[in-house]
């Protein structure tokens, strides 16, 4: 079945709507994860230019957004029909990585700028070992990789213009994630429990927001 993809139509569409619901909002928070997490930089510009140009107290959240591939603008205009301002954004293999340095160049410190991830994502590793083997599963090799690319992402938003936050974590179920952890927090029961026993990603963000950001679960890089 031949499935003709119209995300960003769907996108003007809904924040058409969601501008006449919240026509002057004081503060913004635009997030997203799994997916939803490539989203949010490269449509930030949208959302600040086009329906929200004198909000200033604005921060940009994307949990668990990492795929590698060398072919990202075959996918963005011929797979994903996505409209040219998104297409020129993109320059390397991380497309996360050259939203937000895309969107920092652009809106500066408008904005603050979060980023989570689980380190060995049961999930994305398999979507990443799909595109380096050839198989969509999930085994140590592959979350290793993921690892090995997650420290190598860090460091590459660390690099950017703009001062970003961390929240890494690493919880897993036994019999889902394989072996590895698991994939987003945000949208699960997990947003509200300690990592490293140090904080929530609830408290997190919310201090993030408010204009006290910190990192949270640095030291899971620094594992082998």
């Amino acid at each position: 079945k031949l499935l003709h993809l119209a995300g960003y139509e769907n996108f003007r569409h809904s924040m058409d709507r969601i501008k006449e619901l919240l026509p002057d909002p004081g503060h913004l928070l635009i997030a997203g994860d799994s997916a939803g997490g490539f989203a949010a930089p490269v449509l930030a510009e949208k959302i600040l230019t086009s329906y929200y140009p004198d909000c200033k107290d604005v921060s940009i959240f994307s949990d668990s957004a990492m795929i590698k591939r060398n072919n990202w603008e075959h996918t963005l205009k011929n797979v994903w029909n996505a409209p040219e301002f998104i297409c020129k954004a993109q320059h390397s293999d991380n497309i996360t990585v050259d939203f937000y340095e895309n969107l920092m160049k652009k809106m500066g410190d408008r904005c603050k700028y979060f980023y989570a991830s689980s380190i060995e994502d049961y999930l994305l590793s398999s979507f990443q070992n799909e595109i380096d083997c050839g198989v969509f599963e999930t085994n140590a090799q592959a979350q290793q990789t993921y690892f090995e690319n997650l420290k190598e992402m860090h460091h590459k938003l660390q690099a950017l213009p703009q001062p970003m936050s961390f929240f890494y974590y690493d919880w897993r179920s036994p019999i889902l994630t394989k072996g590895g952890t698991v994939h987003t927090a945000i949208r699960q029961p997990f947003y509200y429990q300690k990592s490293q026993g140090v904080t929530t990603m609830a408290k997190w963000l919310w201090e993030g927001v408010n204009g006290h950001s910190f990192d949270v679960g640095i030291n899971l890089l620094m594992m082998s």
